[in-house]
């Protein structure tokens, strides 16, 4: 009689028996478009609308750490006025406000 082996998921395996392969998931890189900008005047688009990176400001986070935040300009689009907005650099989400301070509105959508 073989000997029998109990596996971690309460399945029973034969002596010389192999458990089949555990999937792991993979994370996928960043994507291409939202790089670090390398200079700038960079553009980037988000939803139809022009943000250039205007100027990039060192940061200094809570636990000490040093990052950068890119100061990005674009227009309302409610009004169109030039504003700016500011984010990471590094980032693979780049969301930033679409709106100016006065027509700020958290949670509705810019009509098109």
């Amino acid at each position: 009689m073989q000997k029998r082996r109990p596996m971690g998921s309460g399945a029973v395996l034969l002596a010389g028996e192999q458990a089949p392969p555990t999937k792991t998931r993979r994370r996928s890189p960043p994507p291409k478009a939202f790089a670090h900008p390398t200079q700038l005047g960079e553009v980037r688009h988000y939803r139809g609308q022009r943000y250039v990176l205007l100027e990039v400001h060192d940061y200094t986070r809570r636990e000490g750490g040093r990052s950068h935040l890119g100061e990005w300009i674009t227009d309302c689009a409610e009004c169109g006025v030039r504003f700016s907005v500011f984010g990471p650099i590094r980032t693979t989400k780049f969301v930033p406000n679409r709106r100016c301070r006065k027509h700020r509105a958290p949670g509705v959508r810019v009509k098109t």
